[in-house]
């Protein structure tokens, strides 16, 4: 079994906090991005393949597009970090090519209240693999129902290459919303329409 625990800005920036903060919680919280976790340990000596990719994230943190402020969720540059750890914990030497690009995008946390701010994010994409309009459309409008309050942001891509294997929804383990089995169930049928 494999385990990735992802930090959170929570953890990334604890040190951030302004004073206004209770002292007993700005102390917990910077020793916490200073590494007293125990998160680090369990790491070293789990009987699973656990990843906790904290340190990769801490070294990056500095960078205004690395974890987008107002993102709960990791996104580009940090979510390939994540990979990039996990696939060394692996053992899988591959190069990965990816394209980054610094951009900019709206804030997760604002764009539930309708507020879009853009903020600076990286964008990492394969050159083969491109934007499929049609079937976001139809994912958007699939999943929209699940996610009434806030809204639902979410993109299809496509390969330019033909052939390749797809990933089976079913396997998919990263939702990024509290409500993952019913996604995954929606993601397979949504898949399965689009096979026939």
């Amino acid at each position: 079994m494999d385990v990735v625990l992802v930090p959170t800005p929570a953890t990334l920036y604890g040190d951030f906090l302004p004073s206004s903060v209770p002292k007993k919680y700005r102390t917990a919280c910077r020793e916490r991005t200073a590494g007293y976790t125990p998160l680090l340990k369990l790491e070293q000596r789990s009987p699973v393949n656990f990843l906790f990719p904290f340190l990769e994230m801490k070294e990056l943190r500095l960078d205004e597009g690395f974890f987008p402020k107002g993102n709960w969720h990791p996104t580009g540059l940090s979510l390939k970090i994540i990979r990039d750890a996990y696939m060394r914990r692996l053992g899988v030497n591959a190069e990965v090519k990816d394209v980054l690009t610094k951009t900019t995008g709206p804030s997760e946390l604002l764009l539930s209240h309708g507020i879009e701010w853009p903020l600076p994010v990286y964008v990492v994409s394969k050159t083969p693999v491109v934007l499929d309009q049609q079937k976001t459309t139809s994912l958007t409008q699939a999943l929209a129902d699940l996610f009434p309050r806030s809204g639902v942001v979410a993109s299809a891509f496509r390969s330019e290459k033909s052939g390749r294997r797809r990933i089976d929804p079913e396997g998919l383990r990263f939702i990024r919303q509290p409500c993952g089995a019913r996604v995954r169930g929606r993601l397979s049928r949504i898949q399965a329409r689009h096979d026939q």
